[in-house]
């Protein structure tokens, strides 16, 4: 013989468990390497901007710039992840060279062209 569940603790139980997994929170990280298209050597001093989303004011998160290598690291602050996580999304800007932008990086490689 089976007890039947009440209605509210079935709700409840419910909406506790959506708010658990789909409110977590988590920063977005990047990674990556600019080279030059022409000489295909390191670009060193690009100036690396991460949003979250899109390249704007309001959704901006941190910049540096690549070392001797042309590596660069970036991280946001905490960012709310539902379902989905927004997408890091990493500015490149160097005088002389056309601005890239890429999403997600996870160590890619850039060859920035020059203007």
């Amino acid at each position: 013989m089976s007890i039947p569940a009440k209605p509210g603790f079935f709700i409840f139980t419910t909406l506790f468990g959506l708010l658990l997994f789909s409110s977590c929170g988590k920063y977005l990280e990047g990674t990556g390497y600019v080279y030059s298209e022409d000489t295909r050597e390191p670009l060193k001093d690009v100036l690396v901007e991460a949003y979250i989303d899109h390249p704007a004011t309001d959704a901006f998160q941190m910049q540096t710039h690549t070392d001797d290598t042309g590596s660069f690291y970036v991280r946001t602050d905490k960012v709310g992840c539902g379902f989905f996580c927004p997408d890091l999304v990493v500015q490149l800007v160097m005088d002389g060279y056309q601005t890239e932008i890429i999403k997600n990086p996870d160590g890619d490689t850039v060859f920035m062209k020059k203007r």
